[in-house]
């Protein structure tokens, strides 16, 4: 970015390493045979020197650049005419997508005991490394970088790693990410919701984007979508697609059980066997890409462990989807240890450097938890705001032995507290360290009971109801 005023933005394009033209005043972006327009999803700005995404900026912070016109200026400069939200600063580097999830750098599905070593992945098209019904897969030294050469700050159009649907155990050891349109990575299995009870023994199933499907043997539970929470466990004797027009609509399941007043419309299925259990460890997450770092959702056995974290967005995301994407599900074992988190959450992607929101809200303080035993445990939070911890329908969570410094890097923005509890149950937090300079020292809880938080060390939080 070269200039701007209230209604025009001029950026210098490197015509050979971006080839455009503009026709009928609008810039295209072209290749063999091809040509497209600025994109609507999210387009992002980066900051000249350190190349890290822009504070406090998410997707699309100038405005709609995609409804700009278009001009040729004088030295090759690229006009685009149209109203600025907001005003960058000259030297701004800006990360145009003009197409959205085309193909994966590499694609893994169902193929099991993969390894994955010392590979350098500057640009793909979709996700850098996406696995889908894999088993036992490794990625060690794995690299999801820009490339710094063409002083490139992309790398990925979408996540930089993507597992769906895998079980066995995916490690994940000594990985970098710079330049990703997404996330680091995301870990998840499926929901599919049951639109149709056929006979006693099956039912017809929503086809949606994550689909991932049952086999033969393979088991589910039945999720009751009023509660998310996990019923009886079904043995599914076989699958079938319904078609319309080579088109599939949907599924049909067949159980050994007999499913009368077991199953009906609107519940969900989740593959009890589709998930992994997960180990990451001396990674580096760095600030220089969009959203967040870390996106798991696994009842299997989880460890993050001994990474670096500068991220944008939140730099941990534990979710449960039951509406948009409908990736699975709840976590039973999660241990966050003696990771660094340094600066991350500059940007509103999450709720806190390490944000736990399924998408079921909590009713009241009697409601069950979504989510089971997730313990933080010996990390250091380098950071400039109170945001640390955001953690909604947990059952049984521990905070402690954690170490908090204050940086003052950036200006504040985040709620004023540093726990945040909604819904949570037998929560612990205990013998953290805050530095002296470090605001907040205190918790929240919303839809909570006195006896669901006990605290434990010489230096406990000032407790207080949620102000939201």
């Amino acid at each position: 970015i070269v200039g701007y005023s209230d209604t025009f933005l001029d950026l210098k394009i490197d015509k050979n390493e971006y080839p455009y033209e503009i026709k009928n005043d609008t810039l295209y972006f072209t290749g063999e045979e091809w040509r497209s327009k600025i994109g609507t999803n999210y387009n992002n700005i980066f900051n000249a020197g350190n190349k890290d995404l822009v504070y406090e900026t998410t997707d699309n912070p100038l405005g709609e650049i995609w409804n700009a016109t278009a001009e040729l200026r004088e030295n090759g400069l690229v006009r685009l005419h149209f109203p600025l939200e907001r005003k960058p600063e000259r030297g701004t580097l800006i990360a145009l997508y003009h197409d959205y999830y085309i193909t994966d750098g590499i694609q893994l599905m169902q193929s099991s005991r993969l390894w994955l070593e010392k590979i350098n992945i500057y640009h793909a098209l979709s996700a850098g490394v996406s696995a889908s019904e894999c088993e036992d897969i490794t990625l060690k030294q794995v690299n999801i970088i820009a490339n710094e050469k063409k002083n490139r700050v992309f790398s990925t159009v979408a996540d930089a790693t993507h597992f769906s649907g895998c079980k066995g155990r995916i490690v994940i050891d000594g990985c970098t990410v710079t330049g990703a349109g997404d996330d680091f990575v995301n870990i998840h299995s499926m929901y599919a919701p049951v639109v149709e009870v056929l006979s006693d023994h099956e039912v017809l199933l929503a086809q949606h984007d994550r689909y991932i499907g049952f086999e033969q043997g393979e088991k589910a539970w039945r999720v009751d979508t009023a509660t998310m929470q996990r019923r009886q466990i079904l043995s599914v004797v076989g699958q079938e697609d319904e078609l319309e027009n080579d088109d599939v609509t949907g599924h049909r399941i067949k159980f050994n059980e007999n499913i009368t007043g077991i199953l009906k419309i609107g519940d969900l299925l989740e593959n009890i066997d589709k998930n992994p259990d997960v180990e990451i460890t001396n990674c580096r997450v760095m600030k220089r890409h969009r959203a967040r770092g870390i996106l798991v959702t696994s009842p299997g056995k989880v460890r993050i462990s001994n990474n670096y974290f500068n991220t944008a967005g939140s730099a941990i995301l534990i979710e449960g989807d039951r509406t948009v994407y409908y990736e699975s599900g709840a976590v039973r074992d999660v241990a966050i240890e003696n990771n660094d988190f340094e600066n991350s959450f500059t940007s509103r992607w999450g709720e806190g450097v390490i944000s736990i929101t399924p998408s079921i809200i909590p009713k009241d303080s009697a409601s069950p938890a979504y989510h089971h035993n997730i313990r933080i445990t010996g990390n250091t939070f380098r950071h400039f705001d109170h945001a640390l911890l955001y953690a909604r329908s947990v059952d049984t969570l521990v905070f402690s032995s954690n170490r908090m410094i204050y940086t003052n890097t950036y200006p504040p923005f985040s709620r004023k507290v540093n726990v945040y509890l909604d819904g949570c149950r037998h929560v612990t937090i205990g013998n953290n360290i805050f530095d002296t300079a470090f605001p907040g020292r205190n918790v929240w809880i919303k839809r909570m009971k006195e006896t669901d938080l006990g605290q434990f060390g010489s230096s406990p939080l000032k407790v207080s109801p949620a102000e939201d």
